[in-house]
């Protein structure tokens, strides 16, 4: 009824607009929710791969390192003993630098507790390694090689085998996380779709209503006018609204009368 108060012009061009926005808050909507779940999944990708690349780097930076201690005890000169070192020391400080990386990034209960492991065996090779370097420099070789291998090496195996489990703990959290990211994605896909159903099912009530309320009133006049033109002037017009319909039927209503009249 209220639609009867509106021109059909008015009519069409709101039932097209209302259409064409619902449409566009759609397809808006779905854009931005998805540029939102690309952008977590880059989000989440990111960050595991980050925590991989510096449990990776801090491994072989462990590795390297262990193999310069080694060399400590094999030298026979100072010069060499001094610049293994030295090059223990640098590899040291980049050792302690990705930790502390590491350590400010997002991490889990079991992760950060590995963390704290490798920091304190990194405390923890100081001494022997000093002890080695100064056994070395005496030239005890063979007394600095024992204390590599009953005190450090034990240390950097600790080391290794915490970072490996580091990395097996990454990589199984970065498949998880993808997972997740990715049944996200699905479910948000999923809602889309049904929500894109909803708004073609509204669209078709709109376009039906608004399709209903010109036809309808149009019918009535048509029959209306062959009634007249059959000669049947007694019949009733109820005139409803005032939009084109309406403004025809009442001027059917007025033709009626005036042939009643004549």
């Amino acid at each position: 009824m209220m639609l009867r108060k509106l021109r059909i012009g008015t009519r069409l061009g709101l039932g097209f607009g209302a259409i064409l926005v619902i449409m566009v808050v759609v397809a808006v909507g779905g854009t931005a929710l998805g540029k939102k779940s690309r952008d977590d999944l880059a989000t989440t990708i990111e960050e595991a791969t980050a925590k991989e690349r510096l449990a990776a780097q801090m491994k072989a930076l462990v590795l390297e390192q262990s193999a310069v201690m080694r060399n400590v005890g094999l030298h026979s000169d100072i010069k060499s003993m001094q610049a293994d070192e030295d090059r223990a020391k640098e590899l040291g400080k980049q050792y302690d630098g990705v930790l502390e990386r590491m350590s400010k990034l997002q991490l889990s209960a079991a992760e950060r507790g590995i963390i704290e492991t490798l920091g304190r065996i990194d405390k923890e090779l100081e001494m022997p390694f000093r002890q080695a370097l100064g056994q070395a420099t005496q030239f005890r070789n063979e007394e600095a090689a024992q204390v590599i291998m009953t005190e450090i090496d034990p240390q950097v195996q600790k080391s290794l085998a915490e970072l490996n489990r580091l990395i097996e703990i990454q990589s199984k959290a970065n498949q998880e996380a993808i997972g997740a990211a990715r049944a996200m994605g699905d479910r948000l896909a999923a809602s889309i779709y049904v929500v894109q159903a909803i708004v073609l099912l509204l669209a078709g009530l709109v376009a039906w209503a608004f399709t209903r309320s010109i036809t309808v009133p149009l019918a009535e006049a048509v029959s209306v006018a062959r009634r007249v033109a059959a000669g049947d002037l007694k019949s009733k017009i109820d005139v409803l609204g005032s939009d084109e319909a309406a403004e025809l039927l009442n001027a059917l209503r007025e033709m009626n009368h005036g042939l009643t009249g004549m």
